[in-house]
């Protein structure tokens, strides 16, 4: 598990490995501001004991069986604007492992960046960016996976065990899930925005279904129909289209 990868190209070639910590991404934060931290390097840990995710969650996980680490990127070539295209790659490449190992035909994408097999969650990433001018210095990508859990304290929440019954060397999904990240990371880079955003369309949860949402305290039915340049999600709603961010809205049925 702690040793480099030889299959991605640059990630998992530096490896940080902590038995327990309170957030990886506290950690990578800390090594980018104090170190020359490589990029690609991963932080990883077999507890974590304050993880954080989107909106202010935390993110509780059985200590050993599953993938909880962070990857430390320099997407110096986007710009602050194009952030939700990082957001885009990762959720793909992580929804992309999951689909892998389970054989589920039911693996798709919560806007913006969580992982659901069918109506349960089994990933989830948060993203930290450092600014620099107009371009994004550094980035570091926190992830949690559920592998090999088998009970979880929400009903909400699923794992590869939990769909097929079966255990998983969690080393071998960390590995494929470098592999998917940097080939979306590369593909990014070299211009591949418009295949990636139609990708992740695709995957996107509820698109084009109606549904029950709640915005400014007052539950509706809507349509997803998308998600704008920034990332913000386009919801149909009285015949009239309207752009909510993270905070800004949420899924109940």
């Amino acid at each position: 598990m702690h040793k480099i990868f030889a299959k991605p190209l640059f990630l998992g070639k530096h490896i940080v490995y902590l038995p327990e910590c309170q957030s990886t991404n506290e950690i990578a934060s800390k090594m980018a501001a104090t170190s020359e931290l490589l990029e690609g390097s991963v932080i990883i840990t077999d507890k974590q004991t304050d993880g954080r995710g989107q909106r202010g969650n935390t993110w509780v996980t059985e200590a050993g069986k599953n993938l909880t680490f962070s990857l430390f990127l320099k997407p110096s070539f986007l710009k602050i604007s194009e952030q939700f295209n990082m957001t885009m790659i990762i959720s793909l490449a992580v929804r992309e492992v999951f689909e892998k190992f389970s054989h589920s035909s039911q693996v798709q994408i919560k806007w913006p960046n969580d992982v659901y097999i069918a109506d349960r969650k089994c990933a989830g990433i948060l993203i930290e960016n450092s600014l620099k001018g107009n371009k994004l210095e550094e980035m570091v990508v926190g992830i949690g996976m559920n592998i090999n859990q088998g009970n979880f304290h929400v009903s909400q929440a699923t794992s590869l065990f939990g769909e097929t019954g079966a255990e998983f060397e969690l080393r071998d999904v960390l590995e494929e899930t470098l592999i998917a990240i940097e080939k979306y990371y590369l593909q990014l880079k070299n211009s591949g925005l418009h295949a990636i955003r139609s990708n992740y369309l695709s995957k996107l949860m509820w698109k084009d279904e109606w549904h029950i949402f709640e915005a400014a305290g007052k539950a509706f039915n809507g349509k997803i129909l998308g998600v704008d340049q920034i990332g913000r999600l386009i919801v149909e709603k009285d015949k009239n289209q309207y752009a909510f961010d993270i905070k800004e809205i949420s899924f109940l049925k």
